[in-house]
């Protein structure tokens, strides 16, 4: 299944930036890498994008790509079972000028 869900913060900019659209598909567990983009529901922060940084055994840490971010041990580990897609594409939003 696709999910298609809208980019409402900076924490993934200047690559997803606010009121971009992504794309998230179900994805097999095993097949997850750091370095992937994914949509993640969070305990604390809810439906997320965020880069994979580490994939061990049953729980992944993110990372978001600025600075703005909250750091990874803020968002702290997750259980691999919170990954909700893979990250497929994004439509970037028309940008003025």
């Amino acid at each position: 299944m696709i999910r298609i869900v809208r980019v409402s913060g900076l924490s993934m900019s200047p690559g997803m930036m606010p009121g971009d659209f992504a794309a998230a598909l179900n994805w097999p567990a095993s097949l997850y890498r750091p370095g992937q983009r994914v949509l993640v529901q969070h305990p604390a922060f809810g439906l997320i994008i965020k880069r994979l940084d580490a994939v061990e055994e049953g729980v992944v840490w993110l990372s978001g790509d600025s600075p703005l971010s909250s750091t990874r041990e803020a968002m702290g580990c997750q259980p691999l079972s919170a990954l909700r897609g893979r990250v497929i594409a994004v439509v970037r939003r028309r940008r003025p000028g």
